[in-house]
């Protein structure tokens, strides 16, 4: 079946949809099975890839919506809203965790310049000054969409004022895509370790996707949710195979058909898989799980003096307690100041 995207935003900023809190949640889940079972290296590391691939949709579906219905971007309200979003929760994380860690590892002045990197998405910084995280190692990814936050919406107003902007913006995303990849690539096939700035291509190719369907490209529901399934469980078997290189490119690109597939049919089987509510539950969520599951999991290897293989079913269990824990706790909070920088209802 293929379908029309007559308005392919539509429901994204009509409503809530459980289904892509669905993907949230396959995301962490590879993401915690990966940092759950080092040294053993789980293959899950591609949910990042997944992750970036939804935040670039989202993002610039929302800020598609608000040019569409209001003729330009309120960029300070922006800014506004994924502050009010993502730093409290951030700043709740480090404040706990950090004299924790401090105690555990026994390295105030290390944990501390450590925090102060991670509340300023600086930990790619101090990660090549002073050596790898001892618990905020996720935190390189919240880094890459904050600059995305701060940088796309900026170039998407300056781009559409002018002619022939969304060609360029197109143009410019499709370069992005490609170049960011074929580097990741080249670099993998020397046998070194890929630049983890490469994978942000897959926020490009989210972004790209919310202009297609915006431009009203006909797809394939069925075969966009079959790619999209397929595609994220290939992406599973192949780490760690000769073909791991491809897996940030295949996960991201898996993401957006899922996407597609959910979008079109709402209630069909996929979207009734990743809606339920379990999936949608932990989606909510997902944000503050992976905030607190890397610093947890540190904290009771190092403890214990085990690996994090043999502590992670008592590290999980009480990183999901805190997470909920943050989000129902800030909810009242961040929704009365969000409700200030409202420009209606979103998906995101």
């Amino acid at each position: 079946m293929a379908t029309p995207w007559n308005s392919p935003l539509a429901r994204i900023t009509s409503g809530h949809l459980p289904s892509l809190d669905g993907i949230r949640a396959v995301a962490l889940l590879v993401v915690l099975s990966t940092h759950a079972t080092i040294p053993l290296a789980s293959p899950g590391y591609f949910g990042v890839d997944m992750f970036f691939a939804l935040s670039g949709f989202l993002i610039t579906s929302l800020l598609l919506a608000e040019r569409a219905r209001t003729g330009g971007i309120d960029l300070p309200g922006f800014v506004a809203r994924r502050t009010i979003r993502l730093v409290p929760a951030l700043v709740v994380t480090v404040v706990i965790a950090g004299p924790a860690l401090a105690l555990v590892f026994a390295a105030p002045v290390r944990v501390l310049v450590e925090s102060a990197s991670a509340l300023l998405y600086l930990t790619p910084v101090t990660d090549r000054l002073i050596g790898p995280s001892l618990g905020y190692g996720q935190m390189w990814t919240l880094t890459m969409e904050q600059l995305f936050y701060l940088l796309w919406p900026l170039l998407f107003i300056v781009a559409l004022r002018c002619r022939h902007g969304t060609r360029f913006l197109v143009g410019a995303l499709a370069v992005a895509t490609t170049g960011l990849y074929a580097i990741y690539l080249g670099v993998a096939f020397t046998g070194h370790t890929p630049p983890a700035m490469c994978r942000v291509a897959g926020i490009a190719l989210g972004c790209l996707l919310a202009f297609a369907l915006r431009a009203g490209i006909t797809v394939s529901l069925p075969g966009a949710g079959i790619a999209g399934t397929v595609g994220t469980l290939l992406a599973w078997v192949l780490t760690p195979t000769p073909g791991e290189s491809f897996v940030p490119m295949i996960a991201a690109a898996s993401t957006c058909g899922l996407i597609v597939s959910l979008l079109g049919s709402p209630e069909g089987p996929l979207a009734r898989l990743l809606g339920s509510r379990p999936l949608a539950a932990l989606g909510t969520v997902s944000y503050e799980m992976y905030l607190w599951h890397l610093p947890m999991i540190v904290l009771f290897a190092a403890a214990s003096g085990r690996e994090r293989i043999d502590v992670w079913w008592m590290a999980y269990p009480l990183t999901l307690a805190l997470a909920v824990g943050t989000h129902r706790f800030l909810m009242p909070f961040q929704r009365k100041l969000r409700h200030r920088f409202s420009v209606g209802r979103s998906a995101h």
